[in-house]
């Protein structure tokens, strides 16, 4: 790049981070099958990653509806990815392990679960005692079922209430401290997660924790997070450093 004016080099390097996350996750999940079990935000998420891994899919439509199931084919690189929305840490979510781990003929190299929003947005504190049982007895029995498939648990998102800048929502007008609530059952995850030796992803809590400003409303995270998030997946995957955490696109909600 020697030729190159300095702006034209910076230009240069801002293209190459642009792609680095692509081109990684693309790496991490080549000839791989994925389960996500989770809520809205974890649909969010891979509907970011579809645009990722095929940029034809609109990225306009990431804060739309949630989807019940979803499904995502990358036949070139034997990329397969299932979202199932399954909120609450029940009776149904273990089924739903269960048909992924036990029934299916092929099981799937990993299986990510994202879980607490709605148990809070539902019950607010008076369900965290069963929460914390619930997910115990689905930590159990994963760690029972899992084989060969990898679960890694994602501690809960946070919920950015006092904020002032975003979009009012139930985070305010529903309850009081919304936000501690939100750490209460993050940590519930996180503490489960180390009991029974479960792989738990971290560091998407702690950035969304430290950038309210990047979140899309009070619940529900931002393209520059999801951009920062698919760039740690990718990261854990691979386990090598994703260089597309500084990219611009992760400083733009």
């Amino acid at each position: 790049m020697s030729h190159l004016t300095k702006a034209d080099r910076c230009a240069t390097v801002a293209a190459i981070r642009a792609v680095s996350v692509e081109t990684e996750l693309q790496e991490a999940l080549s000839n791989k099958s994925t389960v996500m079990i989770g809520d809205s935000r974890s649909n969010q998420l891979l509907r970011y990653i579809m645009g990722l891994l095929n940029p034809e899919h609109r990225t306009d439509k990431i804060f739309h509806r949630c989807d019940k199931s979803m499904e995502v084919l990358d036949p070139k690189r034997n990329i397969t990815i299932n979202f199932i929305f399954n909120p609450f840490p029940n009776d149904e979510m273990l089924e739903t392990i269960h048909r992924w781990l036990v029934e299916k003929p092929v099981r799937p190299d990993y299986i990510f679960l994202e879980t607490g929003a709605w148990t809070i947005y539902s019950h607010g504190w008076s369900a965290a005692r069963s929460f914390r049982y619930n997910l115990t007895h689905i930590a159990i029995h994963l760690r029972q079922w899992s084989g060969s498939t990898v679960p890694v648990w994602i501690k809960t998102f946070p919920l950015h209430s006092e904020y002032s800048e975003l979009p009012f929502g139930w985070p305010n007008s529903k309850y009081n401290h919304t936000e501690q609530m939100g750490e209460f059952h993050a940590g519930i995850v996180e503490q489960i997660a180390k009991e029974h030796h479960i792989p738990l992803w971290t560091t998407a809590f702690a950035t969304a924790k430290q950038h309210p400003e990047m979140y899309h409303d009070r619940v529900h995270p931002g393209k520059g997070l999801l951009r920062a998030f698919a760039c740690q997946l990718a990261s854990m995957l691979n386990q090598k450093t994703c260089s597309d955490k500084g990219s611009a696109e992760f400083r733009k909600r």
